[in-house]
């Protein structure tokens, strides 16, 4: 079986692929890696992806949905990826390799309903509602992240086959608040004292943090299934 790299955005994603990978009985386990928000060390990790063997790439995490049928735990396996604009417009580069995104839908699909329709990349999040509908005009992408253009294109320049795996956190018609502005480092990783100090001077509501919170579960919680359900190798062709 041939190796593979899931690579996040997001330090807790991370987490989840590797406890999932841990429980799992498998042998062929994929390398995990944490690229950062918007991808800042993502030529770092794709060479130690590289270095360590990994045969195919996968850009894994939440993302934010853009469809407004779509609930917080939806499945995204994206048939193209786009970059923001007045038209739909292929991202540089980034290629979804569609024989492997084939043949992990069946199995996914056993347990979740999944769409295959385009994932915008962008590199600043799309906080609001408004923004989640302009951007849906515009490209029509079913929802939005900020990493996998950019491991998309790097993917390609090392010859190796891409597909991106997400799930919907933040649900079309839900906002983040002002609050959760800088409390991500570019390591991925969470700023407790940015958080904490973002929920002392903007201070969203409960009702707000509490369905954040839930939407984030069922997300999470996707994650680790469709983790589990697509070990060990995730259907990389031979």
């Amino acid at each position: 079986m041939s190796k593979i790299a899931l690579i996040t955005g997001m330090d807790y994603e991370a987490k989840i692929a590797l406890k999932a990978i841990k429980e799992s009985a498998t042998v062929n386990k994929p390398l995990v890696f944490v690229a950062g928000p918007a991808a800042p060390l993502a030529e770092k990790v794709m060479a130690q992806a590289v270095e360590q063997g990994a045969k195919g790439i996968v850009s894994f995490g939440v993302c934010g949905g853009l469809d407004p049928s779509f609930k917080a735990g939806k499945v995204i396996l994206p048939d193209q990826i786009l970059t923001q604009g007045e038209k739909p417009i292929l991202y540089p580069n980034a290629e979804i390799n569609i024989s492997w995104r084939d043949a992990i839908l069946p199995v996914i699909e056993q347990d979740y309903f999944v769409s295959c329709a385009p994932l915008v990349s962008f590199d600043q999040p799309i906080t609001t509602v408004e923004g989640k509908r302009k951007l849906h005009e515009q490209t029509g992408a079913c929802a939005v992240d900020m990493e996998s253009g950019v491991l998309a294109a790097l993917a390609k320049a090392h010859g190796l086959p891409f597909i991106a795996v997400r799930v919907v956190g933040d649900i079309a018609d839900q906002s983040i608040p002002p609050a959760f502005d800088k409390v991500l480092k570019p390591n991925g990783q969470l700023s407790v004292f940015e958080l904490i100090k973002g929920l002392m001077t903007k201070w969203p509501g409960i009702k707000v943090l509490k369905n954040l919170a839930k939407n984030d579960g069922e997300a999470c919680t996707n994650l680790s299934g469709l983790t589990q359900l697509a070990l060990p190798d995730f259907k990389l062709p031979e």
